[in-house]
């Protein structure tokens, strides 16, 4: 059983691009299926400004001036939209418009408690450091020693919240003629970062099978063979390309060469997202995903390219070892993992959350 909190009026925030957008409407969906009432801030008006701005020939110093503006009003309009609607919470997603104290503190005197989830990488992405103190609560997606750090900077109060899958997962239905390269592919979806080139080539091998949907890898001339699908496709896409490949990879991110062989001590949405669509998932070792799922009875989990290889290949072999697991992690994930459940627990703290944010 789920534990409910009373109804709630919540105001989600979203960010004009990127990744925590789709996480962003997942939770207004989980918090609407909760009973709570929802309003989402869709920040992605803004984004067609800030990408021309970004592709002006304009000097960056001028660039970087005109997207300051451009955040600053669109974290004005948030505030004013909030302060609107009266909500009883106000849950701001990564990436959301915030660039000062102001843009918040309207909202904790008239009695809203604010959220930031960080479904990032705190070590790479380090503004939190910055704004935590603008919110009344920080939501992180690791836990190890984050409390403390925070502890350090500011009085905010901080949860571990992981990331989660949706719990009815709508697949966007193929349009007339569409393609669906990755059906019965050994597939990896999501974006060039250099530790995934270097790995997805050692995969990439005519007999693997191998089928990459992203943006970015075209651009290794080892890999443009096997990019299906060279940009960012829709999140609605995701369930399709989970629930139809043969198997999908699931590798971690790193953007310094230093850390590549690193051990992550978060999981990303992908985790959840193919298990919860029935997808058979074989994932890098880096990630901590023995924390959420089990290895070898719900997901495989390879070491190394070599051994990334011999489970494709056994795999391939045993559709019926495939479909048992991909089948026993969908069921974990859709008991355990979902965006009800995750939110769910996450409110329970509420009054404590309430109590103290009252007395800083």
């Amino acid at each position: 059983m789920i534990a409910r909190v009373s109804p709630l009026r919540i105001g989600v925030v979203g960010p004009m691009v990127g990744g925590s957008r789709s996480i962003a409407q997942s939770a207004c969906l989980g918090l609407e299926r909760l009973g709570h009432e929802v309003r989402f801030l869709d920040n992605a008006s803004f984004a067609p400004h800030l990408d021309a701005i970004r592709r002006a020939p304009d000097p960056d110093a001028m660039k970087n001036a005109m997207a300051h503006e451009l955040f600053k009003l669109a974290a004005q309009e948030t505030c004013a939209r909030l302060l609107s609607y009266k909500p009883d919470v106000a849950l701001y997603l990564a990436q959301s418009p915030v660039l000062s104290d102001a843009d918040t503190a309207p909202l904790r005197e008239a009695g809203v408690l604010t959220i930031f989830w960080l479904v990032e990488d705190r070590r790479v992405f380090t503004y939190w450091q910055r704004s935590a103190s603008r919110f009344d609560v920080l939501w992180g997606i690791q836990d190890e020693g984050f409390a403390a750090e925070l502890a350090a900077l500011a009085s905010t109060q901080f949860a571990f919240v992981p990331l989660a899958c949706d719990s009815a997962p709508a697949a966007a239905p193929p349009r007339p003629g569409q393609r669906e390269p990755w059906k019965d592919a050994v597939t990896f979806a999501g974006s060039a970062y250099p530790n995934r080139v270097e790995l997805l080539r050692e995969l990439a091998r005519p007999e693997l099978g191998l089928r990459i949907v992203g943006p970015g890898f075209a651009a290794d001339p080892a890999l443009r063979p096997y990019v299906a699908v060279d940009r960012t496709v829709p999140h609605e896409t995701f369930p399709a390309i989970f629930a139809g490949s043969r198997i999908n990879l699931n590798l971690s991110s790193s953007l310094a060469n230093t850390d590549w062989r690193a051990r992550k001590d978060l999981l990303n949405p992908r985790a959840f997202e193919i298990a919860g669509a029935g997808g058979f998932q074989l994932a890098e070792s880096l990630l901590p995903i023995e924390r959420f799922f089990e290895p070898g009875r719900e997901v495989a989990v390879f070491s190394s390219p070599q051994e990334a290889r011999e489970l494709i290949a056994r795999y391939t072999a045993d559709p019926a070892a495939r479909q048992e697991m991909a089948a026993r992690a969908q069921q974990r994930a859709l008991a355990e993992h979902t965006y009800e459940r995750r939110l769910a627990k996450a409110l329970e703290q509420l009054p404590a959350w309430r109590a103290r944010a009252e007395s800083r």
